[in-house]
Formats: C-alpha cells, structure tokens, sequence
C-alpha cells in the first residue's frame, strides 16, 4: 500500500475517532452537565451560605436536570450535619434553603413528638414544608422564619377500607395534639391528610392558626 494511500486512510479513521468522541462528550455533556460549570455553581453556593453565616458548610452530593440545564446540590453545615438542604445556584440568592430546613426540621420533630406511638398502626408518612408563596424566604433566623411564613404539614397512610367519617376523626385528634404542643408563633400552619386505599383516596385539611 502507497503512504499517501495510507495517510489518507488513517487521516480519515482519525477524523471519524475526533467526530465520535465530540458527539459523545456533547451528549454527555448535554445529559449530565458540564462539570466545570458545575464545580463553579457548588463553590458559588458553598460562597453565598458561609458569607450568610459563620458556619462552614460542605456539598453532600449533586444532580443536573438536563431538561432545565440546572444543578442541584445537597448540602449541609458542618456544625449541623444532621441538617441537609437542597438548592440551586439560582434559589441560593432568592430562598434561605438552610433556615427553611431548619424551621421544618423543627416541625417535623415536633409533629413525631406530639402524635408520639398513638397512631403507629397507621404506618403513616409526614411530610413537612414551606409554601412557595411565604413572604419571608431569606429570613435567617428560623424562630422568625416560622413566625412570618406559611407551612403544611402533610400526614398520609393506606389503608384496606376507607372510612372518610374515620379519617376526619384521626385529623382532628392529631391536629389537636400538634396544636397543643406547639409554643413557637406560625404564620401560618395546616395539617393535611390523605388517605389511600388502593381505589380511592380521601383529604381533608384544617388550619391551625
């Protein structure tokens, strides 16, 4: 075989080998992220909380929604690790994601201690959170968080017979026992609960204050 044959067969297999790695890094990158960009957003965040606080603070992990072109990070103060966030480099400067986890880790402790073992039977799930709509997001001290913002405090279990009549029952009794134990103002707080029996689902709210 002529070297100018040759040449151009290995030029050509070399191009190809540079077009399909390009392809694969643009679809790698294009799925799970440029990760320069996202080593900069994670300090950028690590940045905007420990000048917030005098706290040092770690990424836990990350993800990239590809959809939105946006990472994630959970993270969490090293003096509270127990305590972990999520947020982005955009809620970062909008949301106090670090105060908010701890008005609700509040909460949530405080629901578990008021229903105590009474409802164990239910095998029930609680999800805690802050309405997107609460007009204090950058707030940092979380007594004053809960005092100025708005929280739902979601109660589910299944069951093998629904009962409305029982359900709203359980509601009251467990509102009650949550309103009795609560001594930090909220601006405001619901207790729902949503109950699933395979077919149908029944939910009722009440608001506490």
């Amino acid at each position: 075989m002529k070297k100018r044959t040759k040449r151009i067969i290995f030029g050509t297999l070399g191009f190809l080998s540079l077009t399909i790695l390009g392809f694969m890094l643009y679809f790698y990158i294009g799925f799970s992220g440029n990760p320069i960009v996202g080593y900069q957003q994670q300090r950028e965040i690590i940045r905007i909380y420990e000048r917030m606080y005098t706290e040092d603070f770690v990424k836990i992990s990350s993800s990239y929604d590809y959809k939105r072109d946006e990472y994630s990070f959970n993270v969490s103060s090293k003096s509270h690790p127990e305590i972990i966030f999520t947020t982005t480099l955009d809620e970062a400067n909008r949301i106090d994601k670090y105060a908010q986890a701890q008005s609700i880790n509040y909460l949530s402790r405080l629901v578990s201690d008021s229903l105590g073992t009474d409802f164990d039977q239910l095998q029930y799930r609680i999800n805690v959170y802050e309405k997107y709509d609460s007009p204090s997001r950058m707030e940092r001290d979380p007594t004053t968080r809960l005092r100025l913002n708005y929280y739902i405090v979601d109660i589910t279990w299944d069951t093998a017979t629904l009962i409305p009549s029982e359900v709203d029952l359980i509601l009251e009794d467990m509102a009650k026992r949550i309103a009795d134990h609560l001594n930090t103002p909220v601006g405001e707080l619901k207790i729902h609960v949503g109950v699933y029996d395979g077919k149908n689902y029944h939910s009722e709210e009440m608001t506490l204050n």
